[in-house]
């Protein structure tokens, strides 16, 4: 139970610390700020949670050298990228990320250049992630991080299922489907595309 909150923590402030990085590369890159969130109302990017656990999982089995840690990353960075692409593109008809036009892409869905950032990545912040979250499990009572886990979960799942069913509700008001029920009619009102476009800002519906 505690290796499964730890590995929770890494993944909710590797999301975070994603959607953070995302957003400063945005800015250098663009000279502008935009949004880089995955979700409605929490600052994450859970694609970059996802893979900071595994990278976890794994260095606990095989050790936490800085080269094991490189290719680590680059490898489950680069599945977790590759099927969440391919996801979003079939459930949601959108797509966030485009390499096509990149050297060394596979399906414009990841790239040998965007990696190997990955692993670098994976290399500067993982051992700094396991760190913080092993100091805040020492540091807190016991009872209290726990129920303050089961919290942050609920609110997690909470903001993931409404974010799925807000974009879900988008493509099909996109296809012309009008409201067939109260939830439906809620999210159409709530959650309008001039609201989600501004939150995905790069997504791209692609029919």
């Amino acid at each position: 139970m505690k290796y499964l909150m730890k590995l929770f923590w890494i993944f909710i402030l590797g999301s975070i610390l994603g959607c953070i990085v995302e957003e400063i590369w945005c800015l250098i890159k663009n000279k502008v700020y935009q949004i880089r969130k995955s979700l409605i109302y929490s600052p994450m990017i859970p694609i970059y949670g996802f893979a900071a656990a595994i990278i976890v999982m794994i260095a606990d089995k095989v050790g936490y050298d800085y080269f094991k840690i490189f290719f680590i990353g680059m490898i489950v960075a680069g599945i977790v990228e590759y099927v969440s692409s391919y996801i979003q593109e079939k459930v949601f008809h959108t797509i966030s990320w485009d390499y096509s036009k990149m050297p060394f892409n596979l399906h414009g869905r990841i790239n040998l250049i965007y990696l190997i950032a990955f692993g670098l990545y994976a290399v500067l912040f993982i051992k700094q992630l396991v760190m913080i979250v092993d100091v805040i499990n020492i540091d807190i009572n016991s009872t209290f991080f726990e129920f303050l886990t089961v919290i942050i979960f609920i609110l997690f799942m909470l903001d993931v299922c409404l974010s799925v069913l807000a974009t879900y509700r988008q493509k099909e008001r996109r296809k012309g489907k009008k409201a067939q029920n109260r939830l439906e009619r809620m999210l159409d009102k709530r959650y309008n595309d001039e609201r989600l476009n501004q939150i995905y800002n790069n997504s791209v519906y692609i029919g």
